[in-house]
């Protein structure tokens, strides 16, 4: 699978059924030596005025957190703290 057809996925917790943002929105944390993706960096949206002062609490989704990739969206399981 391409990274190019995750794009426009939308990636949604099953712990809580929230939305928590969708695949080209977010930064990778790649494995230098493998290539693998190690981790998916989702920016917090929910406060444009952290956003601009730099003061955003992103969510990290280890990649073995991914429960399922679907057509549309994707799956993860995690706690979101």
């Amino acid at each position: 699978m391409r990274f190019s057809d995750l794009d426009s996925k939308e990636i949604i917790n099953y712990s809580d059924g929230k939305k928590l943002g969708v695949v080209g929105n977010c930064d990778l944390v790649i494995d230098i030596e493998s290539g693998n993706i190690k981790e998916l960096i989702i920016p917090d949206k929910a406060n444009v005025w952290n956003t601009l002062s730099g003061n955003t609490k992103n969510v990290n989704i280890p990649w073995k957190s991914i429960k399922k990739i679907g057509q549309d969206t994707i799956i993860v399981n995690v706690d979101q703290e």
